[in-house]
């Protein structure tokens, strides 16, 4: 932070998720992050932890303690009991789960107590949980022409033909330079979420990594095509306002190709390419960056326009999708590099 001399009082920071379980001290960069008050999405590793300290408010509220709906409050006292189970019972998973199912209070069989999400469940203090619970899945910067995703996003239904008139983009906007929509760049950018049904689910943007060639998404990375080629090629087709410059500025350059002023480096011989690129009829439309974190194994991707689910339990929060953020020009924006920023 002190090389990049971030002021909070002056700049934004724009975090991807995954806050928790990455590294040496979470809760230190939790408590950093909701001080500072920087906004950002979650991630899947923030959403179990999420899902360890619902389960644990609820299985140690008393019945007493409960609010005019029933539901549990955390007001501290569920700790008692979670520290009973685990004095008695943490070190013997069987016998655990024999003493949580005679009070009725089980827990899914894929969790793993004193796991290092449990144990961070446990931990956080009340308003780091709250202010983990407070981010989107999505965060939509329209100024930007950005979103921000943990996982990744689908910029068309992949079960369906590339061209199909109902994807996205080919019924908003015509081919040859034909429009067929008189909706604003940002009503554009909000409709990948309202018109792709995968893009409504949790597992998309907290888990997806790959596309399957029967066109169901996984968080696999070694199976299927990334997700991240198939957004490049759709949002390449856009020859709209902010449309991505094609050229090579230096062949020769190690970042690899340069798009609108921002670098990216490329592997593509090692990527299976979902569609032939050049078949596809060039839209009317205007292109969206996603900026991303979840596959870090990918290696960073710079490139862009004008700028830079799984299990449902009782437990999951219910959260906003997606939040629209509007960066006012007055005020500098930072968005530090520790995220992958693709087409």
């Amino acid at each position: 932070m002190d090389k990049i001399s971030y002021d909070a009082s002056k700049d934004f920071l724009i975090h991807v998720g995954d806050l928790v379980a990455k590294g040496p001290d979470p809760i230190k960069v939790l408590t950093y992050m909701r001080k500072n008050r920087i906004r950002g999405v979650r991630g899947n590793h923030d959403e179990k932890v999420i899902e360890w300290r619902n389960w644990m408010v609820w299985a140690g509220t008393r019945e007493g303690k409960r609010g005019d709906e029933g539901e549990a409050q955390d007001d501290g006292s569920w700790r008692s009991f979670i520290e009973s189970m685990d004095w008695q019972y943490g070190a013997d998973s069987g016998r655990l789960s024999s003493a949580l199912s005679d009070v009725n209070r089980p827990f899914p069989k894929d969790w793993q107590w004193r796991s290092e999400h449990w144990k961070l469940a446990r931990d956080m203090s009340k308003k780091d949980y709250e202010y983990l619970v407070s981010l989107p899945l999505a965060l939509h910067i329209p100024s930007m022409h950005t979103v921000v995703v943990h996982a990744g996003l689908l910029g068309r239904d992949p079960r369906k033909e590339a061209d199909a008139m109902d994807q996205p983009y080919t019924a908003l906007f015509g081919s040859d330079g034909e429009e067929q929509s008189t909706m604003s760049r940002k009503e554009a950018e909000l409709a990948i979420f309202t018109t792709i049904k995968q893009n409504r689910e949790p597992y998309t943007l907290l888990e997806m990594r790959s596309v399957l060639k029967d066109g169901e998404v996984t968080k696999k990375s070694s199976k299927g095509t990334p997700w991240s080629d198939i957004w490049q090629q759709e949002e390449a087709r856009c020859r709209g306002r902010g449309v991505w410059d094609e050229t090579v500025e230096d062949e020769d350059d190690e970042q690899g190709q340069e798009h609108a002023g921002i670098k990216m480096v490329e592997d593509m011989e090692k990527r299976k390419k979902h569609e032939d690129l050049k078949k596809l009829p060039r839209l009317n439309c205007s292109p969206l960056t996603v900026v991303y974190g979840h596959a870090g194994e990918w290696g960073e991707s710079w490139s862009g326009g004008e700028s830079c689910a799984h299990k449902r339990t009782n437990f999951r929060l219910q959260t906003q999708l997606v939040e629209d953020w509007t960066l006012k020009s007055s005020v500098k924006a930072w968005t530090l590099v520790v995220f992958m920023v693709i087409n």
